[in-house]
């Protein structure tokens, strides 16, 4: 009696082993289920590398990189239409920069827009530069954010007063300031 009761046990044993088995692969609801079931034992060391935990992992890996997708794009975005302002105004300028003495208003009002513009552009770079590897450009952002245009009462009393003093308040001549 013992020995035909034991064997009726071990055939349902082995089948019911069998059956979860099978519905464990092909049925993702009964995964999840004895996943959780499982994760609520003191055992959770062996369902590290479980499909259900990489799947968790990699869904969270894939909710982070849209994220930072999405703020590339704007911060893109931000940078390109900066750009397309700051060659518009450029452009648009160089008739009124040419007259005599009035035209250092334009060209001050012009260049201060640039290092505005320039600075902003640091600093979503800054904020592009953080999102993919924590790191920043805090060096290169503050030299272009605290550059400080002279007016254009100063850059013409140096102008009066001689060409050298001229360069001076220009930032140098062109060679030196695109060289750097």
């Amino acid at each position: 009696m013992i020995a035909a009761l034991r064997k009726v046990l071990n055939t349902i044993l082995i089948l019911g082993l069998l059956v979860t088995n099978v519905l464990t692969l092909t049925s993702s609801a009964v995964h999840d289920a004895l996943y959780g079931l499982l994760n609520r034992l003191p055992i959770s060391e062996f369902l590290k590398s479980s499909p259900t935990s990489k799947n968790k992992a990699l869904k969270s890996q894939v909710a982070k990189q849209k994220r930072i997708i999405a703020k590339t794009r704007k911060v893109s975005n931000n940078i390109s239409k900066r750009a397309v302002r700051a060659v518009s105004a450029n452009v648009a300028s160089i008739p009124a920069e040419a007259i005599p003495f009035v035209g250092v208003a334009f060209i001050v009002g012009v260049t201060a827009m640039d290092v505005k513009f320039a600075c902003d552009t640091m600093t979503d770079l800054d904020e592009l530069s953080s999102m993919m590897d924590g790191e920043d450009l805090a060096g290169d952002r503050a030299k272009v954010c605290g550059t400080v245009v002279p007016t254009a009462d100063e850059i013409v009393e140096k102008l009066k007063a001689g060409s050298s003093s001229a360069y001076e308040a220009l930032g140098g001549t062109l060679y030196e300031i695109f060289d750097n």
